[in-house]
């Protein structure tokens, strides 16, 4: 007979209430003279098809156990996956007179507390101060690997450089923190870069576990798969050395400067094709002059695209649920500059898409804040 039921269970981590089962006479009395033998614990056949594991500290002994004193107590059984119902079906080596196999109660396993960390898609690849191609998705799951839905939003995961070849700066943005709340048991970082080009970056990710005036790092972390940020395309000059004095009456300078084109992170874009740079004098206490500019004749940017990422058309790899951010580039003719109107600097630029079915309610996208005031062929929105 069963003298204990399993119960109490949580995925992924050991039952609570381990069984204890006994072999007993036919008056229900416990037979302590038996000690030859053994039970063996399996799942039940009317359960759903998982298997039944044993906790580490108990992995010698195993699922079956010898008889001791006509008892055979059972430690460390556990189940990974959640649901309902689960039953045990114990089964004993000796020949009785009476039956030798036994089922428990049915009984739930359900979703423990956060114990690991798991990443849904990171960034393969990267390009020098310009947003991850593939931001990442972390998900918060128990011992079982089952996702902690409920009451998630109290968890936060910070995000972090674990091995940084060359010294880049991980930045979100114009935001300082680099977290993100957990809602449905997912993280989902978005405008994510690194500006220094190098070898085999990886990032570290920690979850947040809450407190009354904030969040405390937790020791559950997790560390993302090497990637290389590449040297991106030519964005802007740089000064490399500049110049160093000089005499009048049309002497060279002392030191002649040295330009260079570099991409987002400012990283020197060795593979730009030749092209002429030209010096200006700027206006000075010596020289003045005024530069006036005709556009009359030049022609109106128009849109040429509105596109989504690949994987999310193709879906291949990307999955969007409630809560995620949804990229959305807008491809110009030319170079445009978002800007924000400075009577209403909370008023940002929004893209409204159109509704198929559903409650006919207009969905809007906000212009990223890496898009704003800076000249660009393609705008990000979200």
């Amino acid at each position: 007979g069963i003298m204990t039921q399993p119960a109490l269970a949580y995925g992924g981590s050991p039952f609570l209430q381990q069984p204890v089962v006994a072999i007993k006479d036919r008056g229900n009395n416990i037979v302590s003279s038996i000690n030859e033998g053994t039970v063996i614990a399996a799942i039940g056949v009317s359960s759903l098809q998982v298997d039944l594991h044993v906790d580490d500290e108990f992995f010698q002994q195993g699922l079956t156990l010898p008889i001791k004193d006509g008892i055979v107590a059972f430690s460390g059984l556990l189940i990974d996956e959640v649901g309902y119902p689960y039953s045990l079906t114990f089964s004993l080596s000796n020949a009785l007179d009476g039956p030798t196999i036994i089922d428990s109660d049915d009984f739930s396993v359900h979703v423990g507390s956060p114990s690991k960390l798991v990443i849904l898609d990171e960034p393969l690849f990267a390009f020098g101060g310009e947003s991850f191609p593939r931001q990442p998705r972390i998900a918060v799951v128990d011992a079982g690997g089952n996702m902690i839905v409920e009451d998630s939003l109290a968890l936060a995961i910070e995000v972090n450089i674990r091995n940084n070849p060359s010294l880049g700066v991980l930045s979100r943005g114009d935001s300082y923190y680099l977290r993100r709340k957990v809602k449905n048991g997912v993280a989902q970082f978005n405008s994510l870069s690194i500006d220094k080009a190098g070898e085999r970056y990886q990032l570290q990710y920690t979850l947040l576990q809450p407190l009354s005036s904030g969040f405390e790092t937790s020791e559950i972390i997790i560390t993302g798969h090497p990637f290389t940020v590449k040297i991106g395309s030519a964005y802007s000059l740089k000064v490399i050395e500049d110049t160093n004095g000089g005499l009048a009456n049309n002497q060279q300078f002392f030191q002649q400067p040295i330009i260079a084109f570099v991409d987002r992170g400012m990283n020197i874009v060795t593979s730009y094709p030749a092209i002429a740079v030209r010096a200006f004098m700027v206006p000075s206490l010596s020289y003045n002059s005024k530069l006036m500019i005709d556009t009359s004749e030049d022609t109106i940017p128009s849109i040429v695209s509105v596109t989504f990422p690949q994987e999310l058309v193709d879906l291949s790899g990307y999955i969007a649920g409630p809560g995620d951010v949804i990229p959305i580039y807008v491809s110009f003719s030319d170079e445009v500059i978002a800007v924000v109107d400075p009577l209403s600097p909370g008023m940002m630029m929004t893209l409204t898409l159109n509704v198929l079915s559903g409650s006919q309610t207009s969905v809007e996208a906000t212009i990223s804040s890496i898009s704003v005031n800076v000249r660009l062929k393609k705008l990000l929105f979200e």
